[in-house]
Order: structure tokens, then sequence, then C-alpha cells
């Protein structure tokens, strides 16, 4: 019997990551829908995710080149006189996560010469070639055009004409949204079915993707410095571990983020500015009152901040997100470069799948693992050396 197909596993592989959802706080943002007689506006209400598409449902959706509604539960909404909830039906592209910050574009950050260069840099960059032998035009049609628009960017001057977010920002209009022919069933498609809406103002301009970067302050202010979020005093550009960049695309000076109160056990970690949510790790809770501590050590900008943004602009002819996005929905997971010390190079994993006292650059051989940490060296029978992705 032969395996199962991409195309048979694509409704169950929706359905679980839409799943996810279910319980989830929620900011409806980018719906306009002119295809709804009422004058009710939605965008910006706050509710929770009450359920999702079914396996089948998804399955039509896919062959159909829709997209799956996903029931919410607005707050302040009437109940029925049954006394069931009130629900309403919106793609996952219209919600967003209640406390992540949103609607503010990136601040433009970087200069035309160095937007030129880094993303020259990404379209070369390894990371990439290996889609070349792929049948992009089939398999990754988002990706192979983005990278016709930067050779065409390349070429033209680079201003600050942009594109739109892959999270799909803009009004929403249920008639342009169907996906259909040859490229209805493959990665992109399927991303489309179950991405979060844009976090920013739906829009990708080169120029911002500096934002929230160490090295990268607003052109439009002192180019010698960052101002820090909390203090507002100078963070230097080359500050190294004195400088912290939270997800949110805030930067602080180190001491800031360090002396922030500590949040009561098994509530979130927060940003000190905007209080957005912290991605959850144990290495925050090896000593809960080195908690803030230890969130300025694992965000601290020990980084070359080039690389970032060549890593953003990477990022965005892989998967198309703007700087706001990326920012929110990726570079927040705590991701980590692995190298296993067997001459592969280095592979990508979660900081949070290895001890939360090993430290960031230094080699452990297989005995370290097992004596000092207690853990399986398994595949890192070579040892491992983890390094920070930003």
């Amino acid at each position: 019997m032969a395996p199962p197909s991409f195309a048979d596993q694509a409704p169950a592989i929706v359905h679980e990551n839409l799943q996810h959802m279910v319980g989830e706080r929620v900011r409806v943002v980018f719906f306009d829908d002119p295809t709804s007689s009422s004058d009710e506006k939605l965008d910006g209400r706050l509710g929770e995710v009450m359920a999702v598409g079914s396996v089948e449902r998804c399955a039509e959706a896919i062959e159909s080149g829709t997209l799956v509604d996903v029931d919410v539960r607005l707050d302040d909404d009437a109940e029925h006189t049954e006394g069931e909830p009130m629900t309403r039906k919106f793609p996952a592209r219209c919600l967003i996560h209640a406390e992540h910050r949103h609607g503010e574009p990136g601040a433009e950050t970087v200069t035309p010469e160095d937007a030129r260069d880094l993303l020259a840099a990404a379209l070369d960059d390894h990371n990439l070639r290996h889609h070349r032998d792929a049948d992009d035009e089939i398999q990754r049609p988002g990706l192979a055009a983005r990278r016709r628009d930067a050779r065409e960017c390349l070429e033209s001057t680079l201003g600050p004409a942009g594109f739109t977010c892959a999270c799909e920002g803009g009004p929403f209009n249920r008639a342009d949204c169907a996906w259909t022919g040859p490229n209805k069933v493959c990665v992109e498609s399927l991303q489309r079915l179950t991405e979060r809406g844009c976090v920013g103002d739906g829009l990708v301009r080169f120029n911002r993707f500096g934002d929230g970067v160490c090295g990268f302050p607003p052109l439009n202010g002192p180019n010698a410095h960052h101002a820090c979020s909390g203090c507002e005093q100078p963070v230097p550009l080359n500050a190294g571990s004195a400088a912290v960049a939270l997800p949110c695309r805030h930067v602080f000076c180190a001491e800031c983020v360090a002396t922030a109160q500590v949040p009561p056990h098994g509530f979130a970690y927060r940003c000190p500015k905007c209080e957005q949510p912290l991605p959850h790790s144990s290495e925050f809770e090896t000593d809960r009152a080195d908690g803030m501590r230890n969130v300025a050590r694992h965000f601290g900008c020990v980084y070359d901040g080039r690389e970032v943004v060549r890593a953003r602009y990477r990022e965005w002819i892989a998967n198309g997100r703007c700087e706001c996005c990326q920012a929110t929905y990726a570079e927040s997971k705590l991701g980590v470069w692995v190298d296993c010390s067997d001459g592969t190079g280095d592979a990508e994993a979660d900081r949070g799948d290895f001890h939360p006292e090993m430290e960031y650059d230094t080699h452990y051989t297989a005995k370290d693992l097992q004596r000092r940490f207690e853990t399986d060296p398994g595949e890192f029978m070579r040892g491992v050396t983890i390094r920070r992705r930003f």
C-alpha cells in the first residue's frame, strides 16, 4: 500500500495548525469585507476562539481554493436567546494574538545603500540556493516571484515602495481569496490557510527591516545610538550585551530589562514598555529572582546587526513576511543554531530543547552532556555547540 501523498495529508495538517487557536484571546485585524451587508466595524475587536472548521471543511477549502473560517466569540456580543454564545466567523489571516503589539509599522532604519547590499547578499545566500533545483513555480510560486521582485528592486532605486506582507495585510475581500489551479495544494497555499494576520501595517518596505535591531537606529533620529525604550538614555550602536532587543521591536539598555518587575509565578514575562508577552522559556525560571535578568541575557544584542537584517531579507524572500511579523512570529521563538561537530554545519533548533544552563558558543562533549546536565547525548556523540540565531 502506497504511503499517503502530501495532498492526502493536507486537510489534517491545516486542521491541526488551526486547532491550536482554540481558547486563544485574539484581535480582529484588516477585516473590512465588502461582500457583507452590515455596516458594523469589527476591525480591532477582541474575542476568544471557540472552534475551528473540521477536517472535512479543511478538505473542502483546499479543493475550492477558499479559506477556512474560525469561530470567534467577540467581547460584548449579545448571546442567543437559548443562552448559547454568539460566534462570528473569520479566517485566521484576520486574527492576531490579543496582546501582540499591532498596527505600528516598523521605523525606517536602513539606508538605500545598506538595503541594496544586504538584499543582494540575501539573494546569494546558500540557504536559498537549494530551492533553485526545485520546481518553484509549482511548489513555491510565491518564493520564485519574490526572488524575481528582489532582482528587479536591485536594478531600480530601491525606494520605500514595497509589497504586501504574506500575512495578508490589507482589507479582507472574500471575492479575492480563491487559490486554484495547479498550486492549490502546495506549501504556500496551506500556509495561506493557517497564517495569522499581519501585526504591522500590512506592507513590506525594505528600509524598515532594521526596526528593533541593535545597530540600526531610526534614520530620522540621532544616528549614533538607539534611545532606550525604558529610561530613554542612549544605547550605543555596538552595545553588545549592554543592549536588549525584544520580539516586540523595543530596544532597551540591559539594566532597564534586568531590573523590571518579575511577574507572579505562572504569569508570562512581558516587555516593560508595551507589555507584550515574551515567549516562555524554562531558562527564565532557573532562579525566579533573576527571571528578568535571564530575559535580558537571552535577548541581549550579542550579534552583528547587519547579519540580522540580511536574515530578515532572506526570510522575506522565503516566506514573504514583513519585519513586524518576522520579529513577532519567528524571532520570538528563541531559536538557536546547533553545530553537531560532525561536519554537517549548523542546523536550526529551539533553545528549549537544550538544558537551561548550557551557555552559547561553548562546545560541550557527549560526556559533558551526560555528567554535567544529565542529558542523553543522542545525536550529539561528537559534542554540540549552540549559538543565538539573532
